[in-house]
């Protein structure tokens, strides 16, 4: 779970609330949606693209609080816009990390990496 405290507090159906709580995504979801970002190649460089529709996509069913359901719509500062797209960026960015520490601590000497049928 991640919180998200937010810049100012909004109203949604009722509901006042100044944070928001995100979960992180579960297998359907990651298959059913895909990643949010992609490495693409530049002239001189790779860098990552963001996919917003996809950030949009997580951040409808992630969110934990505020209960109304499209209460993020109401968010009007872009600060708060953008540390929401972070959280969500940065679930894969720790998954990402975990696999490297996992892959480089369980790797055998062939660099292949070990599963649970090895």
């Amino acid at each position: 779970m991640k919180q998200v405290p937010l810049s100012k507090s909004y109203t949604a159906h009722g509901e006042v609330f100044s944070r928001v709580v995100l979960r992180a995504p579960k297998f359907e979801e990651y298959f059913e949606i895909g990643s949010p970002q992609e490495v693409v190649y530049g002239a001189s460089a790779k860098m990552l693209q963001t996919d917003r529709v996809v950030v949009r996509k997580y951040l409808d069913i992630l969110v934990e609080a505020p209960v109304a359901r499209g209460a993020l719509a109401v968010i009007d500062e872009l600060a708060d816009v953008m540390a929401l797209e972070e959280a969500v960026l940065g679930f894969f960015t720790q998954a990402r990390e975990q696999m490297r520490r996992s892959e480089s601590s369980s790797s055998g000497s062939d660099g292949d990496r070990k599963t649970s049928d090895d």
